[in-house]
């Protein structure tokens, strides 16, 4: 990866499933459309802060049909997030987690929050 430029999408999921949601402007079913394909195609998709979306029916379903379109065409996709393997199926379901925690290695970075450090470090005291 790091010796050749890799095409990415780096989305998060709350931001992708607004872009993708029907119910926007006349016009607009393409830029829909055209999420989607960039997602479900992209040659490396990190899809950040999986888990923070609002669950629905129709998120769930949509989430799935990404998930699942990547899981069978063994396309890399990277999921950070403060979730574990274990909160996910409750907050996922069973058919995303299980395709997830299948094709991921976990990582746990675990520190301070580098948004809250690198502010305490401007802020004069």
């Amino acid at each position: 990866m790091e010796e050749e430029s890799v095409p990415t999408l780096f989305v998060t999921v709350p931001e992708l499933l607004d872009r993708m949601r029907p119910g926007g402007a006349p016009g607009e079913e393409e830029d829909r459309d055209g999420w989607a394909s960039s997602a479900m195609n992209a040659e490396l998709l990190v899809l950040d802060d999986v888990g923070t979306e609002k669950a629905s029916e129709w998120s769930r379903e949509r989430l799935f049909t990404l998930v699942n379109h990547r899981y069978r065409e063994e396309l890399p996709t990277l999921f950070p997030s403060n979730m574990g393997p274990r909160d996910m199926e409750a907050k996922l379901g069973g058919r995303i987690a299980s395709r997830i925690i299948e094709t991921c290695e976990f990582i746990l970075l675990d520190g301070p929050d580098y948004r809250i450090e690198s502010r305490r470090e401007e802020v004069p005291r």
